[in-house]
């Protein structure tokens, strides 16, 4: 939990928003660090590090060896204006969340409820006796304590993510703090053998009235300001917390120009500060972006000319520490593909206009004509970006093309010489034959093995590289 450090940002906005908000009053101690390292999983450096800088913007005062004590003074209308000027523009992602969360959080943490036996569930039972009334809900640990199981920092990177933008807790009154997560109620859980049920019923239980009692402050808010004109601020996922890994996201977006004939095999790239310019990056990240590009076989550097284009097929030095992490980001999003692609795609199939479905057909097919067989999960994530209503699915689906596009590389490694542009005929052509007879489960049927097939290679290519 301690690999990225922005994390102390979770805990500096949980705090921050309760103290703003009018939870945490002038005069009160926040829990000890020990507890917040607790209910967060996170390490005392973290956390001292969130303390530190809320006591910087004058929210807490923070003396060694004492509970941190709040500092912020307001009024019951302060409290309010600062809840509104959160909420009010976060209004419409808000509104999606519940519905955005059941395709794209649900099954992640239904996956790793899976794996989860009663050593486990004991283990969160006994964590619920040291629950305090300023602590989030205890789902939001059963939420974190199952996503830890599948080993994938992208599944809580997202969900840090989602806390920090919905701040929901936040707003609930020191006597409504109270849970149907029990010791008692866990183990019913156990004992009623559907375990994954239970814990959709738990969480909703407590989710529906905070989302309610959110719903209600706004409309209340709304009526006595009068209609208001507001910049909206939609949900956004920070796939990277550390900057040198934006040449990453750089990587991937030439790999994905590259594919479409924008930079063809055989042409030079613009130059450094073209690119730098024309990608707003700076000259240090473009230069690690070729340098990672040429290690990929996918450019070639020339003194004196510049990046040609190659894609050649080159034998991957996996013991590289950016060649790893690449294959681990990669291997992350085909996971998350695998887990959330069969709702997502089956929700924005059902909500696509008949005409969006042909052009979708209509893409997939011409794909075979051409050989370009790999295309198909460009294709895909573009189809659900564009067409899935709802804002945070376009959003995740747009940072996960990002991540897919590095399996061209890899995928190029591991397939015979000349085989990738065919590679995935068969499941290609099945897909568009679904969509032809508007057999959207079958569609999705098809996605998710060859997800979970593309998955299972990677992996294997990961254990190579030392289990990344």
């Amino acid at each position: 939990m301690e690999k990225s450090s922005g994390l102390y940002l979770l805990v500096y906005d949980f705090y921050e928003a309760r103290i703003r908000f009018g939870f945490y009053r002038y005069g009160d101690c926040l829990p000890s660090i020990s507890h917040i390292c607790d209910t967060f999983h996170l390490g005392r450096a973290t956390v001292r590090a969130a303390l530190a800088l809320l006591e910087t913007d004058g929210y807490i005062d923070n003396r060694e060896r004492r509970a941190a004590r709040v500092v912020y003074q307001a009024d019951r209308g302060r409290y309010a204006e600062n809840a509104w000027d959160y909420y009010m523009p976060r209004k419409d992602g808000l509104g999606e969340m519940r519905e955005a969360g059941r395709l794209l959080i649900r099954p992640l943490w239904e996956a790793g409820a899976r794996r989860w036996d009663r050593n486990r569930w004991e283990f969160y039972c006994r964590n619920l006796s040291g629950i305090l009334p300023g602590d989030p809900p205890p789902s939001m640990e059963l939420y974190l304590l199952a996503l830890m199981e599948l080993d994938n920092q992208l599944f809580l990177n997202l969900y840090w993510e989602v806390l920090r933008y919905i701040r929901m807790p936040s707003l609930v009154d020191r006597g409504k703090m109270k849970s149907p997560i029990t010791p008692d109620t866990i183990r019913e859980g156990l004992d009623s053998g559907d375990v994954v049920v239970w814990m959709n019923k738990a969480i909703r239980d407590v989710y529906v009235p905070l989302e309610e009692g959110l719903f209600s402050f706004i409309r209340r808010e709304t009526a006595a300001r009068g209609a208001e004109e507001i910049e909206a601020i939609p949900f956004q996922w920070n796939i990277y917390r550390n900057r040198p890994q934006m040449r990453y996201t750089l990587a991937s977006i030439l790999i994905r120009k590259i594919l479409y004939g924008v930079y063809p095999v055989g042409s030079y790239l613009p130059s450094l500060p073209e690119l730098a310019e024309r990608y707003g990056a700076s000259l240090t990240t473009v230069r690690r972006t070729l340098a990672l590009l040429e290690e990929l076989g996918v450019t070639e550097s020339f003194q004196g000319k510049g990046t040609l284009v190659c894609m050649k097929r080159k034998r991957l030095d996996l013991e590289k520490s950016e060649i790893r992490e690449g294959l681990r980001l990669h291997r992350e999003s085909l996971q998350f593909l695998r887990l959330t692609i069969r709702g997502v795609a089956l929700f924005t199939l059902e909500r696509a206009s008949a005409g969006k479905r042909a052009a979708l057909e209509g893409k997939l097919r011409g794909m075979l004509e051409q050989g370009h067989s790999y295309h198909c999960f460009e294709i895909m994530l573009m189809f659900i970006r564009e067409e899935c209503p709802l804002a945070m699915v376009q959003e995740c689906y747009a940072r996960i093309a990002e991540l897919v596009a590095w399996g061209y590389p890899f995928a190029r490694l591991l397939l015979p010489e000349g085989e990738l542009g065919n590679a995935y005929a068969l499941r290609v052509e099945r897909m568009a034959d679904c969509l032809c007879r508007e057999a959207f489960e079958g569609f999705c049927n098809q996605w998710t093995a060859l997800l979970e097939q593309e998955e299972e290679k990677i992996s294997e290519l990961g254990t190579r590289a030392g289990g990344c």
